[in-house]
């Protein structure tokens, strides 16, 4: 991505980009890890390589699964 975009943007050289097609448009925006069991994208932490939200972390403890 181009210096300038990176600056309008406020990202960091080498930041994650999703990139996705809509219709003739490429749309790029930054990358936000979503949670593997429940698909949220809030609060997550990375565990043996796989994303888990806070929730579903707090979910596995209670219940022991």
């Amino acid at each position: 991505m181009p210096k300038e975009l990176r600056m309008i943007l406020d990202m960091d050289r080498g930041e994650p980009l999703e990139i996705f097609t809509e219709g003739n448009s490429i749309i790029l925006r930054r990358f936000k890890p979503y949670c593997v069991l429940c698909g949220s994208p809030n609060e997550t932490r990375e565990f043996k390589e796989k994303i888990i939200c806070k929730d579903c972390i707090s979910f596995i403890k209670k219940t022991g699964q």
